[in-house]
């Protein structure tokens, strides 16, 4: 086993003395396609020098299976990736490295970013979810920004996410109620009890974004019922700064309406300021050289839309959509 030269003695001799350092857990359907991300986490153990060992568990509920994953292992931390999640020697490298810092952290994620092989649609979606003045912190998830800080959930993302084995047990796992958001709940408890959680700009992993509008769609009204979700079971765990998509459409709709039956003008006023984001964000995208930016408008103003919708439908459901009465599970170790 090569080890890098970069990490101090007592980090290698660690590595060499405990193979379960570390262990991957990968959640996925019957039928999704895991070989990149196993090829990608082999690749960057082996470069890292970290004993590879990974969980693939099929099933229809990812939180289950994570936390079933997790009562089958026992390890030092966890890491949670997806199966069309990339894992980089960057990433691990990072995490050896915070690893022996005196401040331990209970908690480490790191933004997931768009590879240069997707199509022009997924690159548009990639760098509007990038943008701090379209998602606020949430951007971070998307981008490598700042430098390693505390944070709390809203910079990070399960996909890429490491928890320490022994604060994930003692704080109950993932709530089996939420699908998705069951890491923001989780972080927000575990943040509550003074534990630290690190966002690293330099843990980074590679994940396509969604191949269709369809997908694009699908994809943020979950996340919108999700956090709608996770309000209902947490209610201290909802934010300020997420008025702003929830309100944003409402106000959007409803003075382009009034436009139509008043004769003031400042509905055409609010209504022009509401455009200033999207069409910001396209310039931005011009700026930066994006081929077909005007994908991106419509998707920034899509993004709040459908969010805010996702929201109340989860907010107001009487039942959680993770709840299934017929969940089954398959595990397969990969080393």
């Amino acid at each position: 086993m090569l080890l890098p030269a970069l990490f101090p003695l007592s980090t290698i001799l660690r590595i060499m003395a405990i193979d379960s350092l570390l262990t991957l857990i990968v959640p996925h359907r019957e039928s999704d396609a895991t070989a990149a991300a196993v090829k990608a986490a082999r690749e960057a153990c082996v470069s890292a020098g970290l004993p590879f060992r990974m969980l693939l568990v099929s099933g229809n509920n990812p939180t289950k299976q994570r936390n079933i994953c997790v009562e089958k292992t026992e390890t030092e931390y966890y890491y949670f990736l997806d199966n069309d999640t990339l894992l980089t020697k960057e990433a691990l490298f990072e995490f050896l490295k915070l690893v022996e810092l005196k401040d331990k952290f209970s908690v480490l994620g790191g933004p997931v970013l768009t590879p240069v092989s997707d199509s022009v649609l997924q690159k548009c979606i990639g760098f509007v979810f990038s943008l701090p003045y379209v998602l606020g912190k949430i951007a971070s998830r998307y981008s490598a920004r700042g430098v390693l800080r505390e944070t709390d959930d809203s910079e990070l993302i399960l996909c890429n996410l490491i928890v320490k084995a022994g604060e994930f047990k003692e704080h109950g796992g993932f709530n089996e109620k939420l699908y998705p958001n069951e890491e923001n709940e989780f972080i927000f408890r575990l943040k509550s009890t003074g534990h630290r959680v690190l966002y690293s700009p330099e843990f980074a992993v590679i994940r396509s974004q969604r191949e269709s509008f369809g997908a694009f769609i699908g994809q943020i009204l979950t996340y919108g019922r999700g956090r709608g979700e996770q309000t209902r079971v947490s209610p201290g765990s909802f934010r300020l700064a997420l008025l702003f998509p929830l309100f944003y459409p409402f106000i959007f709709l409803t003075a382009l309406v009034l436009d139509l039956f008043s004769t003031s003008h400042i509905f055409c006023y609010i209504t022009a300021a509401l455009f200033i984001i999207p069409v910001a964000a396209w310039l931005h995208a011009l700026s930066a050289g994006l081929n077909r930016a005007f994908f991106v408008p419509l998707l920034v103003f899509l993004a709040h839309m459908l969010y805010a919708f996702g929201f109340l439908s989860g907010y107001f459901s009487k039942t959680y959509k993770a709840d299934r009465k017929d969940f089954e599970c398959k595990i397969t170790e990969v080393n």
